[in-house]
């Protein structure tokens, strides 16, 4: 895509960004967090959605479906959701506005582009205690080459997309080069706008991961879950030196790698989109079909039933020693669990604050995460609704029951779309490409339709009235 229409999307997405609370801010206010002890900001009392000490118990969409159709609704939903023009326009805005953000990072330390690039979405898997950033296990993603690095962000599908961009939330180059710019280098508010940065968003974190030090429960990168995230559960927490909760999750193996593949095929016709020609080469080489060797979430982690024990947690008759854990609330809802709090959710949506996006735009992106993240078992819905609480205003909260499905898109989202101009996506072509087109228009569809009750389809019938 041209240079100019980047720059122009880059400035559209500026608008409305700091309109609400940072949830940054939101624990150090409403708390008194000291950074340097993150058991005083990781607290169960600062948490959105807030957490009692009992599971709340509302009927979900999904509630009462035996799990095999949780997952084939859930997976449904987010194939409907990949079609939709609102999750294309999305995934295309984020990644455009990081590739001007990583071309502009060139030009202001005097660095070729592909030397950025290849640090951006690529790290040696030595320097990170073996574990892969940027390798054939990472589904979609196409390799460190810079033509691929750039085609992709420039117009790659879904999975391609959102791939790469999770590579460079865990590469930690973001960090590294914010902590040298603001620091060493003495960037003014003037440079970080000019890079398409939120100066506050970034100010606000730079002084948490300062004042961190590096402590893996404070706030160790740019781009690491706020302290009111549910994320947190998936680690020992919220201190390591003297874990108060056991993990959400545990590794699915006992020994690395720890994931297991799922055997897919390259031309399978449960990947869709299909392959692209830039994915099946990374993945097979010269060869025509291959075994993909991509890790989802689903067989990498397996989800624990363990409470939540902190400075809030006491014995409760209703949720045992301490508060009812992830699992527990999970199951009280009626949703499917897969790996966790969606920890990608939660990197992709602080990766979207810092670079400007609005709280239309914030609620967009997760409504690219259902599609992206639960269309390849990395996260269910639920999980995805967690990991991006934190960002949403109350039009998009969570309502842990029924509405939590029409939160996704509960009106039509406008955001800036170049200068002054704006774009507008209506809400009812989403319930319509979800509801009409797929529950009630494909024979799967209508199956998983016909086994909901009354008050569920009724429900989802409202969403299309």
């Amino acid at each position: 895509m041209a240079a100019a229409r980047r720059s122009v999307l880059l400035a559209a997405l500026l608008c409305g960004a700091s309109s609400t609370l940072l949830p940054d801010l939101h624990c150090q206010r409403a708390r008194g967090c000291d950074v340097a002890r993150p058991a005083t900001c990781d607290t169960l009392a600062c948490k959105r959605p807030h957490v009692p000490p009992a599971a709340v118990r509302h009927k979900t969409v999904t509630s009462g479906l035996p799990p095999a159709d949780k997952a084939a609704f859930e997976h449904g939903l987010a194939a409907a959701l990949r079609k939709t023009d609102a999750v294309r326009w999305v995934t295309q805005a984020l990644a455009l506005v990081v590739q001007e953000l990583l071309v502009g990072v060139a030009g202001l330390l005097g660095q070729d582009v592909a030397v950025v690039m290849r640090e951006a979405f690529y790290a040696n898997p030595a320097a990170h205690g073996g574990a892969p950033q940027g390798s054939p296990h990472n589904t979609g993603y196409v390799g460190p080459g810079f033509d691929e690095i750039m085609a992709v962000l420039e117009g790659g599908n879904l999975r391609e997309t959102w791939g790469l961009l999770y590579i460079l939330t865990h590469t930690e180059y973001l960090t590294s080069v914010l902590q040298k710019g603001l620091h060493d280098l003495k960037w003014s508010n003037e440079t970080l706008a000019t890079l398409g940065l939120d100066p506050e968003a970034v100010w606000t974190r730079a002084a948490l991961v300062r004042a961190s030090n590096g402590s893996y429960n404070g706030m160790p990168t740019f781009l690491a879950p706020t302290f009111d995230s549910w994320v947190r559960f998936d680690f020992p927490g919220p201190d390591e030196a003297a874990p108060q909760w056991a993990p959400a999750r545990v590794s699915r193996l006992p020994h690395a790698p720890w994931c297991e593949t799922a055997g897919l095929l390259s031309n399978s016709s449960a990947i869709q989109p299909p392959l692209s020609e830039r994915e099946r080469a990374y993945q097979c080489g010269k060869a025509p079909v291959c075994t993909l060797q991509w890790y989802p979430g689903r067989l990498c982690y397996n989800v624990t039933d363990a409470p939540l024990r902190g400075a809030a947690a006491r014995p409760d008759a209703a949720a045992g020693p301490g508060f009812a854990g992830f699992a527990a609330r999970a199951a009280a809802l009626g949703y499917r669990t897969v790996a966790g709090p969606s920890g990608t959710t939660a990197n992709m949506l602080q990766l979207a604050r810092l670079v400007g996006f609005g709280p239309s735009a914030l609620a967009l992106t997760r409504l690219a995460m259902v599609a992206w993240l639960v269309g390849t078992d990395d996260h269910s819905l639920y999980e995805v609704l967690l990991g991006a609480e934190p960002h949403m205003t109350d039009e998009f909260s969570m309502a842990e029951g029924l509405e939590d499905l029409g939160r996704l898109m509960p009106a039509d989202a406008t955001v800036h779309n170049g200068g002054a101009a704006m774009i507008t996506f209506p809400r009812l072509p989403v319930w319509t490409a979800v509801v009409t087109e797929w529950l009630g228009g494909r024979p799967e569809g209508k199956r998983l339709f016909g086994a909901l009750d009354k008050e569920q389809q009724a429900y989802l019938r409202s969403l299309v009235a």
